[in-house]
């Protein structure tokens, strides 16, 4: 006698969806989600079909203990003025992004010009490898701060802009190289039978030398080779006829795995049209859950924090003045000469072979 049909347990969920918080709610709808597939989900102690599930996670980036961000905003007196720390994120890795003061203010192919040297910080609070970050992207886009709201940046004509005339490394730069020894192991193996013949082809990589005698029906080779590695540094200024991005991207020495240069300090020069500009600065890392699909889409620094503003006419009268500073005591901005021929990289935190 046949069996009745096995009714389907009204208790379990076809579909089971994270409830949304109400940080979630408020951030990026563009936030990626991750789907997972169970082949069998145990709900009861009754049995149940093995039923495929699909589970919707939501990744709130800022609500997560794992890196906690506090959106950096600006005092009325910034809003002529640039602040000294532009985003700031604590968690297993410390992030923060700054504008070294005092801003330099002379001139660039006879156009009025800032010299802004850029730093970045990315502290391992823990020595994981986890917390490793293997490479960032580091983007700053300047734009026209225009009064109107009805005036959209991408209206402007050339020239409205701030360009980003100069900036260092500037394609490349290549940091000193490290090496390893790695070994290569093929071994190869040979039948014959009166059916006919057939070889079995292994290919495997390690960093210890294999001692190995061949035998008449095997064969075994190995061959030693030195890998090399090194930090790279490469740029990119974008921005279209505005020539107003520019993107560096890091990666770390592939061969020593130790995460990018801790500290990093990276100067350019802008030139603008003697009026009020913005500037935003974001950063993408790959650590931790930070990588993949989420780490190219999701800023880790500079998402929510507002814009840098620069009120040229009141970053002149500061710096002849020569009153206006920081907490620290330092000039918020300083007249110099000419920065036509200016040697960049005297002004960064890089050391070794630029290109």
């Amino acid at each position: 006698m046949d069996s009745p049909p096995t009714q389907r347990d009204p208790d379990l969920p076809s579909r089971v969806l994270e409830p949304a918080t109400e940080n979630s709610q408020k951030e990026d709808s563009n936030l990626p989600e991750v789907e997972v597939c169970a082949q069998a989900l145990d709900v009861s102690s009754k049995a149940a079909p093995n039923l495929p599930v699909s589970i919707t996670l939501a990744i709130d980036t800022e609500g997560s203990s794992y890196l906690s961000t506090k959106p950096q905003t600006n005092t009325p007196e910034e809003e002529l003025f640039p602040r000294e720390v532009i985003a700031s994120a604590i968690g297993s890795t410390n992030l923060q992004a700054e504008l070294k003061r005092p801003i330099k203010i002379g001139t660039f192919n006879n156009l009025p010009a800032f010299l802004l040297r850029t730093r970045f910080s990315f502290q391992r609070v823990t020595t994981s490898s986890f917390c490793r970050i293997k490479a960032a992207e580091v983007t700053i886009v300047f734009e026209d701060a225009a009064t109107s709201p009805d005036v959209k940046p991408t209206s402007l004509p050339r020239g409205t802009h701030p360009a980003i005339a100069a900036w260092y490394p500037d394609p490349l730069f290549e940091g000193e190289v490290s090496t390893a020894t790695v070994s290569n192991n093929v071994e190869g193996e040979l039948n014959a039978t009166y059916l006919g013949a057939g070889a079995n082809l292994k290919i495997g990589q390690s960093k210890t030398s294999v001692c190995s005698i061949p035998l008449m029906e095997n064969i075994a080779h190995i061959f030693t080779q030195i890998a090399t590695g090194r930090t790279i540094i490469h740029s990119v200024r974008g921005g279209g006829r505005h020539l107003n991005a520019l993107t560096w991207t890091i990666e770390e020495d592939r061969i020593a795995k130790a995460g990018i240069p801790r500290d990093l300090l990276l100067p350019l020069i802008v030139t603008h049209q003697s009026q009020r500009f913005r500037a935003r600065v974001t950063v993408k890392a790959h650590f931790g859950l930070w990588r993949g699909t989420l780490a190219r889409s999701v800023p880790v620094l500079g998402r929510n924090d507002e814009p840098l503003f620069f009120d040229p006419g009141a970053l002149e009268k500061m710096a002849r003045e020569g009153v206006e500073r920081g907490p620290d005591g330092k000039l918020i901005a300083e007249e110099v000469e000419a920065l036509d021929g200016l040697d960049l990289r005297v002004w960064s935190s890089l050391e070794g072979s630029a290109a």
